[in-house]
């Protein structure tokens, strides 16, 4: 995608609130860019046909250009996706605070989760695939019966506020995007791959040469990133990390999945 900023991103504590949790990652930015610029092939395959259902607050603030980069994101994300119940995202335009106090901040981005087990925290997202493809298995029906809000299916799944100290920063255009600016799409594109789950924060400490322990439950895709470096073991996982590449299995309850190379962002703080 066009001319770029590169972003930092950093995972926070998953907050509890009662059955429900969420997750919370905040976008930031560095003057370095990638200078580049990528357009959707006419002739592509579609692997789904997955739907974002998107709303904007305040919606006065939202003019179609802004709406038009956002929804441009979200079609290459439906395309990209297997078929799933409808995925609602909440965008808002807010003054908000990194917890850094970096004045880079772009966004935050709140996924809703459940937890499940003690070791596994569920994305609202994921079980509404999980949800239509169990009915279309033709089988009995039964995760449906752990749904337990009756407001499951209209709640925002994903929740993403931009910096509205920020917007001028922007470009929302579809085309080239000038240097001084930050391509929204691009932003956009990372902040609902966040929102979907592909986020992980592991703060490493180089005293200890270890990786702090969490007290929350991990998402699926922290467990692949988490069995991939070293398990519980957090000396052996601070070592994997900190080596520049990283052997990720796509899937690790298969033996037989491929391993993917992956690069590392950060030695001192793991970001995928």
């Amino acid at each position: 995608m066009k001319k770029v900023l590169l972003l930092l991103l950093q995972t926070l504590l998953t907050a509890s609130m009662f059955a429900q949790n969420y997750t919370e990652t905040e976008s930031y930015a560095v003057d370095e860019y990638i200078e580049k610029c990528t357009d959707i092939p006419v002739v592509r395959q579609i692997n789904g046909g997955t739907v974002f259902n998107v709303t904007y607050e305040p919606e006065e603030l939202w003019d179609n250009s802004m709406k038009g980069a956002f929804e441009y994101a979200c079609k290459i994300w439906e395309e990209q996706l297997p078929n799933s119940l409808p995925i609602n995202i909440h965008v808002k335009l807010a003054n908000i605070r990194g917890s850094n106090n970096s004045q880079n901040l772009l966004s935050k981005v709140s996924s809703t989760t459940y937890d499940y087990s003690y070791n596994e925290s569920v994305l609202s997202s994921r079980i509404k695939y999980v949800l239509l493809a169990e009915y279309n298995s033709g089988h009995n029906v039964t995760y449906v019966d752990s749904i337990n809000n009756e407001d499951f299916f209209s709640k925002p799944d994903i929740t993403i506020t931009y910096n509205k100290n920020k917007l001028n920063d922007f470009s929302f255009s579809l085309d080239n995007t000038p240097v001084a600016k930050y391509d929204f799409v691009t932003v956009a594109l990372r902040d609902i791959a966040r929102g979907l789950g592909f986020s992980f924060n592991l703060t490493a400490n180089s005293n200890t040469q270890t990786f702090d322990n969490t007290n929350r439950s991990l998402t699926y895709y922290e467990n692949i990133v988490r069995q991939a470096i070293g398990g519980n073991n957090s000396s052996e996982a601070y070592t994997n990390a900190t080596q520049g590449t990283l052997n990720l299995s796509v899937n690790y309850y298969n033996s037989n999945s491929q391993l993917k190379k992956l690069p590392i962002v950060n030695p001192s703080q793991l970001l995928v």
